[in-house]
C-alpha cells in the first residue's frame, strides 16, 4: 500500500511566538554574547528548523 501526500513548499509557515528555538532565542543569544543583534533582519540559520507546514501524518 502506498500513499502520497501533497505538499506546498511555496507556502512559508510564521513560527514567530510559537516558541520557536530559532526564532525566539535572540535574547537568550545576546544574553550569553553569542551575537549582539537579533532583530527582524536576521536571517536565522543556526538550527535545522524549516519555516513549512508539518506533514499531516505527523
Amino acid at each position: 500500500m502506498t500513499s502520497t501526500f501533497k505538499y506546498n513548499f511555496d507556502e512559508v509557515i510564521d513560527r514567530h511566538g510559537t516558541n520557536s528555538m530559532k526564532w525566539e532565542a535572540g535574547e537568550m543569544l545576546k544574553q550569553f554574547g553569542l551575537t549582539e543583534r537579533f532583530d527582524e533582519d536576521t536571517i536565522s540559520l543556526f538550527v535545522a528548523d524549516m519555516d513549512f507546514q508539518c506533514p499531516q501524518p505527523v
